[in-house]
C-alpha cells in the first residue's frame, strides 16, 4: 500500500528482483508489483514517442531542448529511470524562444489546457513555464519551461548558466542539465513544490548522487552551482534528510559547506518533522 501511494511499486519490484527475493513475496504482492512495472514501462514508451514527436515538430526552430526530471532520466539512461512512473514530458527552452515554441506546437496539433484569464496571466507573467499542452490523440501532458523555479520564488537560478552547462545526448537536438544542476533541480522540486511524491523524489536524488558522486570534481561543482543559483538552503535540507532517512553520508568538506546554509535549530526540527 505504501509503495503504491508513493509510486514505488516498480522500484520495489526491481530491488527485490536484484536481491533474488521477488519470488519470495506473497503472490498478491507480486501481482501488484508486476502490474506496476508494466504500467511504468508503458509511460517510458509514451515519453520516448512524445519526445520524438516534439523534435519533429520543432525541427525548424533554432532553440535547445533541455529535458527535465523523468524524461531526462529516461532519455539519458540514468538510474532513477528504472521503475519510475513518468506522467509528463517536461523540457526547457530559452525564455526568448518559448512563445515561438508554443506557437509551433499548437500549430502541429498540441492544445493548451483550458483555464481562465487569471490563470493564463499567472503562467505568462509569474510561472516558470507556459500553460500545459496536450496532444488530443496521445494525451501525454507537455510542460514547457524556461527556468526551473517560478518567477515568484525567493530564489532565482541562473537560467543562462543552466543552458550553457547542459549536456548533449546521443541525439544532438536533445540536452539534459549538467549533473550538479540536475541534482539541484530535483532538490528544489522536492522542497519547493507542494505536489509530487516526496519519498520517490528523495530516492531519485539518492540514485543521482550515488551515480554522479564518484565522478572527479562532482561534489565541488555541486556546492559551487548551489551557490551560483542561490539554492544552498534546499541543498542543505536534501543532504540532511538523505542522511536521516537513508543513512547516506557525503564528503566532510561538502557537509561543512552545506552547513553554512543551515537554518536555526527550530526550523531544522520543523523540517525534520
Amino acid at each position: 500500500i505504501l509503495a503504491r501511494e508513493h509510486a514505488l511499486l516498480p522500484r520495489l519490484a526491481a530491488q527485490l528482483a536484484d536481491s533474488g527475493l521477488f519470488e519470495t513475496a506473497p503472490k498478491k504482492a507480486r501481482s501488484h508489483m508486476r502490474a506496476g512495472s508494466i504500467s511504468a514501462e508503458s509511460t517510458h514508451t509514451a515519453i520516448r514517442f512524445e519526445v520524438n514527436r516534439v523534435l519533429r515538430a520543432l525541427a525548424d526552430v533554432d532553440a535547445p531542448v533541455v529535458l527535465l526530471k523523468g524524461a531526462a532520466y529516461i532519455l539519458a539512461n540514468l538510474p532513477p529511470a528504472r521503475g519510475r512512473f513518468v506522467g509528463d514530458l517536461d523540457f526547457m527552452v530559452p525564455r526568448d524562444r518559448i512563445d515561438e515554441v508554443e506557437e509551433v506546437l499548437i500549430r502541429e496539433g498540441w492544445a493548451a489546457a483550458e483555464m481562465d484569464e487569471y490563470d493564463q496571466r499567472y503562467y505568462r507573467e509569474w510561472a516558470h513555464e507556459i500553460p500545459p499542452l496536450q496532444h488530443p490523440e496521445r494525451e501525454t501532458p507537455l510542460d514547457v519551461h524556461h527556468t526551473i523555479v517560478p518567477l515568484t520564488s525567493r530564489v532565482r537560478p541562473d537560467a543562462a548558466a543552466l543552458f550553457a552547462a547542459s549536456v548533449p545526448l546521443d541525439d544532438s537536438r536533445l540536452r539534459v542539465l549538467a549533473p550538479a544542476d540536475m541534482v539541484l533541480h530535483s532538490t528544489v522540486h522536492l522542497f519547493n513544490d507542494d505536489v509530487g511524491k516526496p519519498l520517490r523524489d528523495l530516492l531519485d536524488l539518492d540514485d543521482l548522487l550515488l551515480h554522479f558522486g564518484p565522478r572527479p570534481g562532482f561534489w565541488d561543482d555541486l556546492v559551487a552551482r548551489a551557490r551560483l543559483h542561490g539554492l544552498g538552503r534546499p541543498l542543505y535540507h536534501m543532504l540532511r534528510q538523505r542522511q536521516r532517512l537513508l543513512g547516506r553520508s557525503v564528503p566532510p568538506e561538502v557537509e561543512m559547506a552545506a552547513a553554512a546554509w543551515a537554518p536555526g535549530p527550530v526550523l531544522n526540527f520543523v523540517m525534520d518533522r
